[in-house]
């Protein structure tokens, strides 16, 4: 598990590693009115693999990590999203570091 602790705009997070695979994702430190999505990238990707949140009564997010990519050495990018209608949007971007 890789906790991503957000505090006045920077955040902290524990790196992952290679090959460690089905590894969740918990997010504290955001507050949403409804569950967001989170949107994974890598430099290894065409297009982000999307997956939903679940959110606790304390507000803290989380969201498996798709094992695609874990399996590769490359830090991944969690982009949190939400729909407003129809406009979509990121409201927070945290960086995965693999070792």
């Amino acid at each position: 598990m890789s906790k991503a602790v957000i505090k006045d705009g920077r955040y902290t997070i524990e790196p992952l590693y290679q090959w460690d695979l089905n590894q969740v994702l918990q997010i504290y430190g955001l507050s949403f009115s409804r569950v967001p999505e989170v949107h994974f990238s890598s430099v290894a990707l065409e297009s982000a693999l999307v997956r939903q949140c679940t959110m606790d009564s304390n507000g803290v997010l989380t969201v498996e990590i798709p094992n695609s990519l874990l399996q590769r050495p490359y830090p991944i990018k969690a982009h949190v999203c939400i729909y407003e209608g129809k406009t979509f949007e990121t409201l927070y971007t945290i960086d995965i570091p693999i070792k």
